[in-house]
């Protein structure tokens, strides 16, 4: 498969070559002369280009030592962006005191990394350049969703370090960005990107030779540059030479005598000897990162081995060999904490971390079984954090790294989806006792709406041959019904990450759930124990007499047998509405406090007693217990619920609580709010009975 090329993402292509034709390098280092005296780098040329790698300068920083004073000279239109984020990462490291000087332009990343510098100065014709990186990628859809990814991260990063520098808001800066913005110096100071200006100087030094090509693939480059670009070469076989570019005409500003400092040549044996060492030490890296990758080695031990310069390629090997085998001993690998697994890419480059992450959430909550060789098994949050944002999320303070991981994407996504996993486990274990006897209707909105609930339709008709079918009008019972809201709300924010608050997902959906189904059998007994109907009466209504009644009222106390039957004998003499004929209803479940639910179902189950007959037994299929009757001093029947009786209704069919949050998160976390649009009804008591046994 075609994978995109992490080195094509670039903030710039320069040059690859110097007027001779002779590779140019970006990377030149000069030790201090005196004690006092700074270690002078120049760092002139395309960054990252021709295999040289930020290695050379961290190895050269180490060599001079911890506590140097550090110049970085810059002269460079920009180049790789990985490369210059290493470059950024080391200065920013260095211990001594570092000065970053303009020698004449510093474009691109090259900008970005001088705001690594303690220090930086600029001359008063310097030019510094800000812009958005750029990448080319090829592949199919997953390959191009992972150079995206790549992208915006990329954009970040470096954005962040010129706020960090400037002050400037992020929103500005990213608007610089996309502008291309060219700053003078003076610009560059009053914005906060440099500290000093200082004099003007001769810049023949860096802008001898100025090829057209780099400068041509910037949005628009300054006119003082392009008057000292060489002109791009006439096409083949053309003798018209090519136009001057329109800047040509413009006054070229006057510069002062002052020279800035050349940048030293070493002499050719020394250049030789730079030249093989660095190509040694490039094969050296490749072979140990290539070790690394195709063992899962962990950042740490890998970069332990680059930075030991007597680390060979056998070496490295046999470390790696060794570090496999306390892995498999202990289950772990000692050396390699799960966030920093190098087998694993980093969150948004396909699917494969993601899905990691989201099953080492789900088992931590008790919802999900762990994958074998899941790396990120029981990290914590922070780690997870940590996974999601990436390789930028080396030395980020905590509160920061958090931040960028909740607007990252996939680090959101996997808590979202994490708590709605407990919700969904919590209605699988905990069924509302709703579902054992009410119907449901599906409700598109909040208005009043007329229920169609037809428990009786109309007698069919004889039909004589050749004769008419007659129309029959359906009736339904008249009643009404209308939805409300009902929810909480969980903060999620920065503190709970750091401070590894897993409750947050494992246990306060599961009990805010668990709310939500009290709630609904709530609004049902509360439907069913207060409710009225469209006729203005109760629920349950006695009998008076010829007059068909619910409600059986004296029952004497203990006979568990009669109540039974009171409530069976309600539903067998129940009729049509227009009382022209008999419904014959049968019982289905009985409810019941905890103070009588087992004497009921005793005597339901109990065919007759040594000289009688049970008429009771087994008029009802089944007892439910709940302290929710506790007010009734005997049991209230239900029909099976092919008999419409009480009716629960949900908005566009939503049975169930569920997660909204549509907020969105933020650098500060989101608000989930578990919701349920819900209501309960009594439509038609003929479905409904009630015994109660004598107070005395």
């Amino acid at each position: 498969m075609i994978q995109t090329n992490p080195m094509l993402l670039r903030l710039r292509n320069g040059p690859k070559s110097s007027a001779s034709g002779q590779p140019k390098s970006w990377f030149t280092l000069e030790n201090a002369s005196d004690e006092g005296d700074p270690v002078k780098i120049w760092l002139h040329g395309d960054i990252g280009a021709y295999d040289i790698e930020a290695i050379d300068l961290i190895q050269a920083l180490q060599s001079v030592g911890g506590d140097h004073d550090v110049q970085l000279r810059v002269q460079s239109y920009g180049g790789s962006v990985y490369e210059g984020l290493a470059l950024y990462n080391a200065i920013k490291a260095h211990k001594g005191k570092t000065i970053g000087i303009v020698d004449g332009v510093a474009a691109s990343i090259a900008s970005y990394i001088l705001m690594a510098c303690d220090e930086v100065q600029m001359p008063e014709n310097a030019k510094l350049m800000i812009h958005m990186p750029t990448m080319g990628a090829w592949g199919g859809e997953a390959e191009m969703t992972n150079a995206l990814t790549q992208l915006q991260n990329a954009k970040s990063t470096i954005a962040e370090a010129y706020v960090a520098k400037s002050g400037q808001s992020l929103d500005d800066v990213l608007t610089a960005m996309q502008s291309e913005t060219w700053f003078t110096a003076q610009q560059a100071q009053e914005w906060g990107m440099i500290d000093a200006v200082v004099d003007s100087v001769n810049l023949s030094n860096c802008l001898n030779n100025l090829s057209w090509e780099p400068l041509n693939s910037f949005k628009h480059p300054p006119a003082e540059l392009l008057n000292q670009a060489s002109e791009p070469p006439a096409p083949a076989n053309d003798p018209t030479p090519s136009p001057e570019p329109v800047a040509a005409n413009v006054p070229h500003p006057k510069l002062n005598q002052q020279e800035n400092e050349p940048m030293p040549i070493p002499a050719d044996s020394k250049q030789t000897e730079l030249t093989n060492a660095a190509k040694a030490e490039a094969s050296r890296q490749k072979a140990i990162r290539g070790l690394c990758n195709q063992h899962h080695v962990s950042d740490e031990l890998m970069n332990a081995m680059l930075d030991d310069l007597d680390c060979s390629e056998s070496t490295a090997a046999q470390k790696i060999l060794a570090n496999l085998g306390n892995g498999s001993a202990t289950g772990t690998d000692p050396a390699q904490p799960a966030h920093l697994n190098n087998a694993v890419i980093h969150a948004g480059n396909g699917s494969v971390n993601k899905d990691m992450l989201q099953n080492a959430l789900n088992h931590r909550c008790g919802v999900g079984v762990l994958e074998k060789d899941n790396p990120h098994a029981y990290a914590s949050l922070l780690d997870m954090a940590r996974v999601s944002v990436g390789s930028s999320a080396a030395g980020l303070p905590k509160t920061e790294l958090v931040n960028r991981a909740f607007t990252s994407g996939d680090f959101a996504e996997i808590i979202t989806e994490g708590i709605r996993t407990v919700m969904r486990e919590e209605t699988k274990i905990r069924a509302p006792l709703w579902r054992s006897i009410a119907n449901t209707e599906n409700l598109p909105d909040f208005k009043e709406t007329d229920l169609v609930m037809v428990n009786e339709a109309p007698d069919l008709m004889a039909v004589s041959e050749d004769g008419e079918y007659k129309e029959a009008t359906i009736k339904g019972t008249g009643e009404k019904i209308q939805l409300a809201t009902f929810g909480r709300e969980i903060s999620f924010t920065r503190q709970a990450i750091i401070n590894d608050e897993i409750a947050l997902i494992s246990k306060v959906p599961r009990k805010f759930t668990q709310a939500a189904y009290r709630l609904s059998d709530k609004l049902m007994f509360n439907a069913i124990l207060s409710g009225q109907l469209g006729d203005g009466k109760g629920v349950f209504v006695a009998s008076s007499g010829e007059q068909w009644g619910n409600l059986k009222n004296g029952i004497a106390k203990g006979d568990y047998q009669a109540l039974i039957m009171a409530l069976h004998k309600s539903f067998a003499t129940a009729m049509t509405l227009d009382g022209q004929d008999a419904l014959d209803l049968r019982g289905d479940v009985l409810l019941a406090s905890p103070d009588h639910a087992s004497m009921i179902e005793a005597v339901l189950n109990t065919a007759s007693k040594p000289d009688t007959f049970n008429p009771a037994y087994k008029k009802f299929n089944q007892v439910i217990e709940t302290a929710r009757m506790n007010t009734v001093n005997g049991a209230i029947a239900l029909t099976g619920k092919d008999f419409d009786s009480v009716v629960m209704g949900f908005l566009d069919g939503r049975q169930d609580p569920w997660l909204e949050t549509d907020d969105g998160w933020t650098s500060d976390g989101a608000r989930f709010r578990i919701t349920y649009d819900i209501t309960s009804k009594v439509i038609d008591r003929r479905g409904l009975a009630k015994a109660v046994f004598a107070t005395k």
